[in-house]
């Protein structure tokens, strides 16, 4: 199973600059792990969110690396795993495990730190406070209406509503814990403190940029609407139309992971894999047909 998300992984990276995946039962450190075999192929972590039924999905967003080293890095790791997503080894983590190995712990350790920073912030603690105003007006409302507006009815409601408060209270302490956590992981591992234009606080690797602005790396060529600079360009028409996320606060489309067979043209193509097609030769000749009116002989008066 862990093959075959690598394969999709892979796959959505051919000719794409955003990139979302999904980790299995919405695992950060499972995300993490894919964000770090996505790294070797060129392409970057850029952000997380957390959607669906009471959060319980997880969404990680990669985009690609525009730098020359990147390219370098995907074609030199192409060379080294290239059954990479097929049942082969895998750059970093256990072979058929989405678990890093120890010379990748470090690394998927702070990618770690890095989703569970971005998922657990302001925004997180903003839907339990709204979570637990519903839950008010819900007993409340409740209250009056199955219970004929008696006063010990709506008491029980509110009773009931007071408790799931708080829980959820205590869920808000937990966010903010793992949330101070992590960003001091990351101060400590020299990540740079940074805001966005909503004023959401991020922690970024030196010199990069926030993602959602052109190039996210600043100083290098590449914007999102770009060729990508290796690998073939994948064929739209061969994924069924599915839906897809975004980027947070980014106004580009991200590719999302197919279901079903990731191969439907036989072998995964990998990112930083040159495929050479040969092109048909145009024919040189053009023809113009040219139609002229016949040539009369002068007549002369006898």
């Amino acid at each position: 199973m862990s093959d075959q998300r690598i394969g999709k992984m892979l796959q959505a990276m051919v000719g794409n600059e955003v990139v979302a995946v999904s980790p299995p039962l919405a695992s950060v450190k499972k995300g993490a792990a894919l964000a770090h075999v996505a790294e070797q192929f060129g392409f970057v972590y850029a952000d997380a969110k957390l959607h669906g039924y009471r959060n319980s999905q997880l969404t990680v967003f990669l985009v690609r690396d525009p730098r020359p080293e990147a390219a370098q890095r995907a074609a030199a790791t192409t060379g080294q795993f290239p059954q990479a997503g097929q049942g082969g080894p895998v750059p970093g983590l256990r072979q058929g495990r989405l678990t890093p190995l120890p010379e990748a712990k470090d690394a998927v350790e702070l990618l770690t730190a890095r989703i569970i920073f971005d998922t657990t912030g302001k925004k997180a603690e903003k839907q339990i406070w709204l979570g637990m105003v519903g839950v008010v007006v819900g007993a409340t409302i409740a209250g009056l209406v199955r219970g004929d507006g008696s006063a010990g009815a709506l008491y029980a409601y509110l009773s009931l509503a007071a408790l799931i408060c708080l829980v959820l209270g205590g869920g808000i302490l937990f966010t903010r814990k793992r949330n101070t956590k992590a960003a001091a992981r990351l101060r400590t591992a020299g990540l740079q403190e940074v805001r966005d234009e909503n004023g959401r606080v991020r922690y970024l690797p030196p010199g990069q940029h926030l993602p959602g602005q052109g190039n996210p790396f600043g100083g290098q060529p590449g914007p999102y609407g770009q060729q990508a600079p290796y690998g073939r360009q994948g064929n739209p028409g061969q994924y069924p139309q599915h839906p897809q996320h975004n980027l947070p606060n980014s106004p580009y489309p991200a590719y999302q992971q197919p279901p079903g067979n990731p191969y439907p043209q036989g072998q995964p193509q990998v990112p930083g894999q040159h495929q050479h097609q040969p092109q048909q030769p145009q024919d040189p000749r053009r023809q113009y047909v040219q139609q002229q009116a016949p040539q009369v002989p002068p007549q002369y008066p006898q």
